[in-house]
């Protein structure tokens, strides 16, 4: 066994492949700066977005979750993404839609630094 360990000790150094796995990789951060939350199916780099939206059939409009990124007031200070009401429509005709923010995969210790502005509402989290 030990004759083994050693021949491929050899092959690995012969051959020029480092035989320590790479360093630990950065940590993920999503800063939310630069992005154009114009068009309503946007998504950070490597999120995805599963746009829902109500239409309203009396008055013909389509109504999405409005989405914004202010300059400043995130956790370091800097831009973050707001998010509007899923309760869409206008007066009595309105619905809730399920408009979706698919963050990347991830694994190990996350944190996800989330503030309600107004009294009320709720935000939920599905994995």
């Amino acid at each position: 066994m030990r004759k083994i360990y050693s021949l491929l000790a050899m092959m690995v150094l012969a051959l020029g492949i480092p035989a320590v796995a790479q360093g630990p990789v950065q940590n993920y951060v999503e800063d939310f700066d630069a992005l154009d939350t114009s068009d309503h199916e946007f998504a950070p780099k490597g999120w995805g977005h599963i746009v829902d939206y109500y239409s309203d059939w009396y008055g013909g409009e389509d109504y999405y979750v409005e989405y914004s990124n202010p300059e400043a007031g995130g956790q370091d200070g800097g831009a973050y993404l707001s998010i509007g009401s899923q309760q869409l429509g206008s007066g009595w005709d309105t619905e809730t839609v399920d408009d979706l923010l698919v963050t990347p995969a991830v694994s190990g210790n996350v944190s996800l630094y989330v503030k309600l502005e107004k009294m009320g509402g709720s935000i939920k989290f599905y994995t």
